[in-house]
């Protein structure tokens, strides 16, 4: 699956958790806490990234009594951030699956010479809202996430069967409107990925240390 995605910064949290439950179905609230691992390619494609990197997210959901995690593995075979205009998106080939136990994958990838790039945690409450395009039901992922060093933020998120052009656009147009629909400017949009983002904030902490 290809996953369509942007994202914007959020400064009025519970205005815009009033609009999400307004405008959205809610689904759940749970803790995503991320750690990527990457190693280096010896023969980078020019102008494609020097590494190849996995992720092994653990969702821990809380429903009143219950408690559960789910461990997911997820390799994005194809990353790309368009910055055709400023309202930048990521277009992402995903490949992902279930975990019962992360141990084995875990030393699986440190003999496979692996090091750990990145750990995150975000805190997140999720909204969905169906829409067509032409006769194709379809549906938008909306997540309210905190991270700590970085703050608030909205990500709207579409799952897509192809990477066709016309298709993507049409997708990105809709995001677009939910943004518009959820009160959030387009001068608050993030371009960047959070690793990015979060290499800076450490980068000045260690500075100003």
């Amino acid at each position: 699956m290809f996953e369509i995605e942007m994202k914007a910064h959020i400064y009025d949290r519970a205005k815009t958790e009033h609009n999400l439950f307004t405008y959205g179905s809610f689904l759940r609230k749970l803790t995503k806490s991320d750690t990527y691992y990457s190693k280096p390619l010896e023969n980078p494609k020019h102008g494609e990234k020097d590494h190849i990197s996995i992720r092994i997210r653990k969702e821990y959901l809380e429903n009143g009594d219950k408690k559960s995690t789910t461990i997911i593995l997820t390799y994005k075979q194809k990353e790309k951030i368009d910055k055709s205009d400023r309202k930048s998106s990521e277009i992402n080939d995903e490949k992902e699956c279930t975990l019962s136990d992360d141990q084995a994958i875990k030393s699986f990838l440190e003999d496979a010479g692996f090091i750990v790039s990145l750990k995150k945690t975000k805190i997140v409450s999720c909204f969905k809202k169906e829409f067509f395009i032409g006769n194709e039901k379809m549906e938008a992922t909306m997540e309210l996430c905190t991270l700590e060093e970085l703050g608030d933020f909205l990500e709207i998120e579409v799952l897509s069967d192809t990477n066709e052009t016309q298709k993507v656009n049409c997708i990105k147009d809709k995001i677009l409107e939910i943004f518009k629909d959820l009160d959030i400017d387009e001068k608050d949009f993030e371009t960047r990925y959070y690793s990015e983002m979060l290499e800076e904030v450490r980068k000045t902490t260690i500075k100003n240390r």
